[in-house]
């Protein structure tokens, strides 16, 4: 804790330093604000910085996308005067921004926006344990989530593989049906005028989308284990699968998906002619708790080897489908960019919004899915039989030990992703059309599709459809998470892209001291050294390099912006003159003894079919060595390395 608070107290001195040699005739506001931070650390430690700013910036963001200073309320948000109506604290900032009233200037200087960004966020991302109480209110917020959701239909608790039939007679409408909806208590009388009844036409809209996507053929996707966490123990190998339910036979039969050859499956079956490592128990997922920030951790679901085995398959059938559907490049599985470039469009011109969500993968219901896939029985079939049905909570005692979800993936499955994006993308296009009163065909989805933008659970869409939008979510039981939605104003965030007026705003982050004992964490300096000097931030960089002890300073290289090779950017080119060459009479050619960070991993070692299954699966290719085994544990070791010196050429 000692080294994050120099760490955090000394980077900010840095920044303040930074806005002075920005602004030279508001240094002494800096000095002030410099001051009365450094107080509050002294006494109430580092939430100051890790939550009590980050939640001012929250507030200051909503005040420029609404054009007016409010009171906050908040600590450190007191207001300077009544005559002078914004922030105390970063004034000198502020008044470059705001006029007198609290009302956004004509022309706001999005350097100071910049700057004030920088400030409240520079610091939130910090690698420390949360406090238990954040832990615990999470966990809380997660059941109470659980609680408010629709209850889904039997077929998702059901070891048979439902028929086409039984999906016939389910939509979307049900929502405004019987006292079982009333939770989803959404006024439609506003919309009265519209032919198109909003949640029909979201009902079309999903039944064109998913049957876009084309029929899910088990055998031809490509099946893997992912490097995260499973729920269940294994010996050697994740191949050597714990259970293999009945339900997930019938969509992924155990014999072709659970054996690499054909001899072998015919070799486990039994006298009876069934499989002897079929397993009828359902295995349970495992709430995990993943640090995130100081304010509270991110609560994901550790799936069963089996299921995540499946889910894979059916995440390649998405994102290689998505693209050629009705869904075209709206919905970007593997590539943020084009959010993060609408949303600095959108901050100029003001014609998009942005929509974040909260809980959003903890409040996509089993009631949304089935409705969503309704007309592509081959994939919500092969969803129905992946999906994990209870999760073990070890955490907290206050909640049942196990528990049966009625939300239909959290994060950890891997087909959360793009099935939520797919979900936020039907309803932002049923937005438009029912905004626009246009109907509904492949045409208009395709023409409307254009204006949307989905990366997970951030949205972005035209302003003319965003009331409906936002309606549309919550009658679905999302819940929009308004301090990070912009919808008017010239302030956009989306997918890390923080942008105001037309100009890039995005803070740069530090995430941990340099530890001797953390080799990862010269890494972790240098890449925040060089994010803060990409963004003009001299002192901030300077101070973060000289963070590290000299030994290994010394041996960084000094590589030009945007080159891919580990070292300091730099603007002018790359510079490796400070460092020691030899000349490799070998491989006949220069060398610099640079830092490195060596990564070592500690492999299971596991043999017969499983060693076999492995190489199918993981498609070892002519460029690398391929080791069979599982990672049991990842070493980090810092080191003297010699390279080539064209490499920083």
């Amino acid at each position: 804790m000692k080294d994050h608070i120099c760490l955090l107290q000394g980077l900010l001195r840095a920044i303040l330093k930074d806005c002075a040699n920005t602004y030279p005739h508001l240094t002494h506001e800096f000095e002030r604000d410099l001051s009365s931070l450094l107080t509050q650390i002294e006494s109430r430690g580092l939430v100051v910085l890790t939550i009590e700013l980050p939640d001012l910036g929250k507030h200051f963001d909503k005040c420029l996308s609404q054009g007016q200073f409010v009171p906050s309320g908040l600590p450190n948000g007191r207001l300077v005067s009544r005559k002078h109506q914004y922030q105390r604290l970063f004034s000198g900032l502020m008044k470059l921004i705001f006029d007198d009233r609290g009302c956004l200037k004509e022309v706001a200087d999005p350097t100071a926006v910049f700057l004030i960004q920088q400030l409240c966020y520079g610091f939130k991302k910090v690698r420390l344990d949360c406090s238990p109480h954040y832990l615990y209110k999470a966990i809380e917020e997660f059941y109470s989530n659980e609680e408010s959701l629709p209850v889904p239909s039997i077929l998702w608790r059901s070891d048979n593989v439902p028929n086409y039939r039984s999906y016939r007679g389910i939509a979307f409408s049900d929502a405004t049906k019987g006292d079982l909806f009333t939770q989803s208590s959404f006024d439609w009388s506003k919309f009265t005028s519209r032919s198109d009844d909003p949640l029909s036409t979201l009902q079309q809209v999903a039944d064109r989308v998913a049957a876009s996507l084309g029929e899910f053929i088990p055998s031809f996707g490509r099946y893997k284990h992912g490097p995260g966490a499973v729920s269940e123990k294994f010996k050697e190998s994740k191949f050597e699968f714990a259970s293999w339910t009945r339900r997930l036979d019938r969509v992924f039969p155990f014999q072709e998906f659970g054996f690499p050859t054909l001899g072998m499956a015919l070799h486990s079956l039994s006298s009876s002619g069934e499989c002897d490592s079929l397993n009828q128990e359902e295995p349970s997922s495992k709430l995990i708790a993943v640090p995130k920030t100081m304010k509270g951790p991110r609560l994901i679901a550790s799936e069963p080897i089996s299921h995540q085995y499946a889910q894979q398959g059916i995440r390649d059938y998405l994102v290689e489908h998505i693209g050629e559907s009705l869904i075209g490049k709206s919905v970007t599985i593997k590539d943020q960019n084009p959010s993060r470039a609408m949303a600095l469009a959108a901050s100029g011109d003001g014609k998009s919004i942005t929509v974040d969500l909260k809980s959003a993968s903890d409040r996509l219901s089993c009631w949304f899915v089935e409705r969503l896939f309704r007309s592509n029985y081959s994939l919500l079939s092969a969803l129905q039989a992946c999906r994990t049905l209870s999760l073990t909570n070890d955490i907290d005692k206050k909640h049942p030990s196990k528990h049966y979800v009625k939300t239909f993936a959290m994060m950890g499955s891997a087909v959360t992703f793009p099935v939520q994006s797919i979900a936020y993308f039907c309803i932002a296009v049923t937005a438009i059309l029912v905004t626009r009163g246009m109907t509904v065909s492949d045409r208009s989805i395709r023409q409307v599709a254009s204006q949307v933008v989905v990366y997970g659970d951030d949205i972005i869409a035209p302003k003319d459809s965003g009331s409906m939008l936002l309606n549309l979510l919550e009658s679905m039981w999302f819940k929009v998470n308004y301090t990070k939605t912009h919808t008017e104003g010239n302030f956009r965030e989306s997918c890390g892209m923080v942008a105001f007026a037309g100009v890039d705003v995005t803070p740069a982050y530090v995430l941990e001291p340099f530890l001797e004992s953390r080799p990862s964490s010269i890494s972790s300096v240098v890449e925040a050294s060089n994010n803060f000097f990409s963004k003009g931030l001299w002192e901030s960089a300077s101070y973060l390099e000289s963070t590290i002890p000299k030994k290994w300073r010394e041996l960084l290289p000094t590589v030009r912006m945007g080159d891919g090779a580990f070292g300091l950017k730099s603007f002018c080119g790359s510079d490796i003159s400070m460092l020691k060459s030899r000349w490799n009479d070998n491989l006949q050619r220069t060398e610099c003894r640079t830092a490195s960070v060596r990564t070592e991993a500690d492999l299971t070692q596991p043999e017969g079919q499983h060693v076999l299954y492995q190489w199918f699966t993981d498609g070892p290719g002519p460029d690398f060595v391929w080791v069979p085994g599982h990672v049991r544990r990842l070493t980090q070791k810092i080191g003297k390395l010699w390279k080539c010196s064209t490499a920083f050429a």
